[in-house]
């Protein structure tokens, strides 16, 4: 089980005080028998906004300040960094990281204190096409997920109940980029292995981040179990953000691969071709239990609706 998680807000110069404050308040409204403490990562090139962090991150918080180089890689090893650093002092037997501007369903922290005990999970992914999440559009006609315009411009992606059987998902052939996934929940011997996200300038460091951990689980360092992923929190894409906003991809590759090389580079390291071949099919997967129906998930979404 879950002996104590550490969870760390991720945050940066952008993410308004309203958003920090509904995320803060999702934590510390969780139902949850599972003991946690909350560390704010201010992860940032602008210095002065932590001073304004001071002024509402609550007390009994942890607020620390890490050195940024604008993109979001950089931001998630350092709270990997912290964690190791601070995990045997504070009890920590776990940790999860969230974006300042998204926030927790109530029921995320017991969902994953009940995954870890039917999966023995070290490492948790979810499937990044499952998130739960809050868009200005609605999908394509031919996405399977179901939508709910609960007002104007506003629509809920969401799986809800609906299930998927495990499909041969291929995670790396050295040339096309599917997407990343959440990474939802490491316990420290997963944290212990040495997992790095990719640092610098791409859209994708979270990719290259579930690939290190799978071929961890190959060499028996950790145990990787893949789920889908609802009732955990809101990934709220109305809002500008650090992880969007640059579509200046190469122009003969397109999306992910940056003009600077450093995802193709990445993408074919001697590193990631034990992978060759290696699909969802391969490793362990557990399905989330949902709590929520459609309508309950949109009152939720709704009644935490932030006007921009």
């Amino acid at each position: 089980m879950i002996d104590k998680l550490a969870v760390y807000v991720l945050t940066y110069h952008k993410h308004k005080r309203m958003h920090l404050e509904r995320c803060f308040w999702s934590i510390d409204n969780q139902p949850s028998e599972v003991k946690y403490d909350v560390v704010v990562n201010y992860n940032s090139t602008e210095p002065d906004y932590f001073e304004k962090l001071k002024e509402f991150v609550p007390e009994e918080y942890t607020l620390i300040k890490t050195e940024s180089d604008g993109f979001t890689g950089k931001g998630t090893n350092s709270c990997l960094d912290h964690y190791l650093e601070n995990y045997e002092d504070n009890g920590w037997t776990h940790m999860c990281v969230i974006d300042g501007d998204d926030y927790y369903y109530p029921m995320a922290f017991d969902i994953l204190n009940e995954l870890e005990q039917k999966s023995d999970f070290d490492y948790l992914s979810g499937m990044a096409h499952h998130v739960d999440s809050l868009r200005p559009l609605p999908p394509h006609r031919d996405d399977p997920r179901k939508v709910y315009p609960y007002q104007p411009h506003r629509w809920l992606w969401s799986f809800v109940e609906n299930r998927l059987p495990v499909y041969p998902y291929i995670f790396w052939n050295g040339e096309s980029i599917p997407g990343g996934e959440v990474t939802l929940c490491m316990s420290t011997k997963a944290v212990k292995t040495g997992l790095r996200a990719l640092e610098g300038e791409n859209r994708i460091d979270d990719y290259f981040f579930m690939l290190k951990a799978i071929i961890a689980h190959i060499n028996k360092e950790l145990r990787f179990v893949s789920t889908d992923c609802n009732d955990i929190y809101i990934y709220d894409c109305t809002q500008d953000s650090i992880t969007r906003g640059n579509e200046d991809f190469d122009e003969e590759r397109g999306w992910p691969f940056d003009k600077n090389g450093l995802v193709f580079s990445e993408n074919n390291k001697e590193e990631y071709k034990v992978l060759d071949g290696v699909t969802r099919q391969h490793l362990p997967y557990v399905t989330m239990p949902q709590i929520w129906t459609h309508e309950l998930k949109c009152q939720f979404v709704a009644s935490n609706e932030i006007p921009q």
